[in-house]
């Protein structure tokens, strides 16, 4: 399409029509060739693989030009992630590799694992947020799984500080079911005006906590994230490439197991209180 298209129009792009500015060396839209004083001296671009590029945010070439049609087609996430490893994202004006805060792309994908459901939507964010300053992502499952969620990351510090206070504020209600299956005199001896105004508090609490985490978690997985990865960098400064790679990527691929060791500390944690309750 782009060798049997017309030169360029100086506003709107020759395939797909849409307007594009005029510092565009591509369009955005379908990442047709859009040179400006290349076709406006010649005809053509005899340097293409001399040009910044701005295209779309997951186009991903095999090679340094267009003309060689060499382009990886994206019809799963396992496309996304082989198009990053084979092609690192650049910045547009500089055109350097974008890191982490230090971390490489191969080592961020490597640490997140090849998790075709998450790995390309971390990547991305996690360049984003340490590329632009930004801190919050909204993570859904995040908050309404928490600490469950965050144990699956094995992010263990959040995870652990997420699980007491998810336990501590829904006691009040927990006491509160056992008090009405049980009616023992230690339940009965809370009053119930009291207990329920506790349960109330702790639901809005709780609720709170939900939402910071659904807006909070991902930024803070990806400082855990640069911060484990930095340390094996340098416990493994000896060590060759491969061996490296690998301690990442057994280091950081998340896990149902560390899930299911969660939901076991919060039933432990359930027993050993409701012991001495009641």
């Amino acid at each position: 399409k782009i060798a049997d298209a017309a030169v360029p129009d100086k506003n709107t792009c020759a395939i797909c029509r849409k307007p594009s500015d005029n510092d565009m060396i591509y369009c955005p839209d379908c990442g047709t060739a859009m040179h400006r004083s290349c076709y406006a001296a010649k005809g053509s671009c005899p340097n293409e693989h001399n040009h910044g590029r701005k295209t779309p945010e997951f186009s991903f070439t095999g090679e340094d030009t267009f003309e060689s049609g060499r382009i990886i087609q994206i019809n799963s996430f396992s496309d996304i992630i082989k198009g990053i490893k084979s092609q690192p994202i650049k910045d547009s004006v500089t055109g350097e590799e974008l890191s982490c805060h230090g971390v490489t792309q191969k080592e961020l994908i490597a640490f997140l694992g090849e998790q075709y459901l998450s790995t390309p939507r971390y990547f991305m964010t996690f360049l984003r947020m340490a590329n632009s300053n930004k801190k919050t992502s909204l993570n859904f499952f995040a908050g309404l799984l928490m600490p469950y969620y965050q144990f699956y990351q094995r992010m263990i510090g959040p995870a652990v500080i997420l699980l007491i206070l998810n336990f501590i504020l829904g006691l009040p209600a927990s006491i509160y079911q056992v008090k009405i299956a049980l009616d023992t005199s230690a339940a009965t001896s809370i009053a119930s005006g009291s207990l329920d105004s506790l349960m109330t508090a702790f639901s809005f609490i709780s609720l709170a906590i939900q939402v910071l985490t659904a807006f909070f978690n991902d930024y803070i997985y990806m400082r855990w994230s640069v911060n484990r990865i930095l340390g094996l960098r340098e416990k493994y400064k000896t060590c060759s490439e491969s061996e490296y790679y690998a301690a990442l990527g057994k280091a950081g691929a998340p896990k149902w197991s560390y899930t299911l060791i969660g939901i076991a500390l919060s039933f432990v944690f359930t027993m050993i209180v409701f012991h001495f309750l009641f």
